[in-house]
């Protein structure tokens, strides 16, 4: 495991075509039923600076296969366990977390759920960085930032997923593409310095 929290990737533009068609997944209520945990994580409450926050979950739609197929043509090359376009619940607020079946998420984000939301990394108080999956944290005084970013629309962005990450500062519904992976290097494009 690598222990950088992100890194911006050269990879080709989704054409809008795809973007579309993909949207109209979201639209038809297309969910991933293989991805029934998510709608779970929005019951859960964490506290931040002494205040409670409900936590959003990313909703997560299958894909037609044109635009799978596209992906693995212009994007990927192996280690794939997963392909999908995602909406985040109403409310402000991703917890702290890890993923539960990737240990790297590429993104692409169509609309960024805010003005300028950040994702976030932290370090749990006696924990290592690199994290099991499916990890949590609800109280953020145990928690210490180690990186934070903003992500624009329309860019490709990798991130470590098995560092405890969340987003902050949603004002509105987050859309965009996720490529689960288990090798971060398993890419068409190189890493953006």
């Amino acid at each position: 495991m690598y222990e950088w929290c992100y890194q911006f990737v050269d990879l080709p533009q989704i054409p809008q075509e795809f973007i579309d068609q993909s949207l109209q997944a979201i639209t038809a209520n297309h969910l991933n039923e293989e991805r029934w945990w998510w709608p779970q994580t929005a019951s859960e409450v964490d506290s931040v600076d002494n205040k409670l926050k409900q936590n959003v979950s990313f909703l997560q739609y299958k894909l037609p296969n044109n635009v799978i197929e596209w992906f693995n043509e212009n994007v990927i090359i192996s280690g794939c366990n997963a392909i999908h376009i995602s909406k985040t619940t109403d409310g402000d607020h991703k917890g702290a977390h890890t993923d539960k079946t990737r240990d790297y998420v590429l993104m692409y984000l169509i609309e960024l759920g805010g003005e300028k939301p950040y994702t976030v990394w932290y370090q749990e108080k006696n924990q290592p960085v690199i994290r099991e999956k499916k990890a949590r944290v609800h109280d953020y005084n145990l928690l210490t930032e180690i990186e934070r970013v903003h992500i624009p629309q329309y860019k490709w962005c990798i991130l470590n997923s098995r560092i405890i990450h969340g987003v902050d500062s949603l004002t509105y519904n987050r859309v965009g593409f996720q490529i689960g992976l288990t090798d971060p290097f398993e890419l068409r494009g190189k890493f953006i310095d």
